[in-house]
């Protein structure tokens, strides 16, 4: 059934929070302006697959959404002109946001064999959205800079994350460094690879898993966009650093270090997590 309190809490934390960081970013830099766009059509993404998967209340999302269409429009013109999503999501918003129906139809609606066979669709939403949003919040801004950064300070923040003690703690009155963000990007990588993963699920349901996870893939991987020349670049040099500090630290201590182990653990763990945000392949069967 649908949850209003879901839908009620992530609107204060999220949804509400990105309209205001939109109309702030007004007249912030072009850089600002773009990671602002970009969270704002993630946001709305989330209530329009919530509304999709019958998490949240048609009636309630279209009450939180309506008052700012007007910002929705105007992120989503930025997003669109400058490809910050790698799939026609835009196009389908620009259609959306004029249309006179205010969401899509449910997913049970237009796939009523496939959602039919998959009841706990709401509760796996809410978990993959609550972990999206944590992760939003806790990134210390890793995807902003990878994003977004220029290549100036780029180049600053990399050197400064060559040169910082690797702590585990940190001062509650202090930044977050690159490699915390970096190690929070690596949980959450593993994390929604686990959430999104169909070990011991039925096969039945594997076909409307599939297209939940493309929806939200469509609006959430633009975080960890692995795809784009830009962020794939500035996260492998991330990696290659921590594997060269960690190989120092341990020879510092007298502890020997595979060559590049750390490297090959990630680049397993990426290829996880795009497949946990890409299609199924529909193999085995029950």
């Amino acid at each position: 059934m649908p949850n209003a309190s879901l839908l009620i809490e992530y609107s204060r934390v999220a949804f509400r929070p990105a309209v205001a960081g939109w109309e702030k970013a007004q007249s912030s830099s072009e850089a600002k302006q773009r990671f602002a766009a970009a969270s704002l059509i993630e946001s709305y993404g989330w209530i329009i697959v919530g509304v999709q998967v019958t998490a949240f209340p048609a009636d309630l999302a279209r009450q939180v959404m309506i008052p700012h269409v007007q910002s929705i429009a105007a992120a989503n013109v930025l997003a669109e002109r400058e490809s910050l999503f790698q799939s026609g999501l835009t196009a389908q918003n620009r259609v959306q946001l004029r249309s006179e129906e205010t969401f899509p139809p449910s997913f049970a609606a237009i796939y009523p064999s496939e959602f039919a066979e998959f009841p706990e669709a709401p509760s796996l939403f809410s978990q993959w959205c609550l972990e999206s949003l944590a992760f939003a919040q806790s990134d210390g801004g890793f995807a902003e800079t990878l994003n977004f950064a220029l290549d100036q300070e780029w180049e600053v923040v990399l050197g400064r994350l060559r040169d910082e003690p690797f702590l585990l703690e940190v001062a509650t009155d202090s930044e977050r460094s690159l490699f915390e963000g970096y190690l929070r990007a690596l949980l959450h990588m593993n994390r929604m690879a686990d959430l999104m993963g169909v070990d011991g699920a039925r096969t039945a349901s594997w076909p409307a898993r599939a297209l939940m996870r493309v929806s939200v893939g469509d609006i959430h991987g633009w975080r960890l966009n692995l795809t784009s020349g830009l962020f794939e670049t500035r996260f492998d040099s991330v990696t290659e650093a921590v594997e060269a500090r960690l190989r120092a630290e341990a020879t510092a201590d007298a502890v020997e270090l595979e060559k590049n182990g750390f490297i090959r653990g990630v680049r397993e763990l990426r290829l996880r997590y795009a497949e946990a945000l890409g299609y199924l392949s529909i193999e085995a069967s029950d």
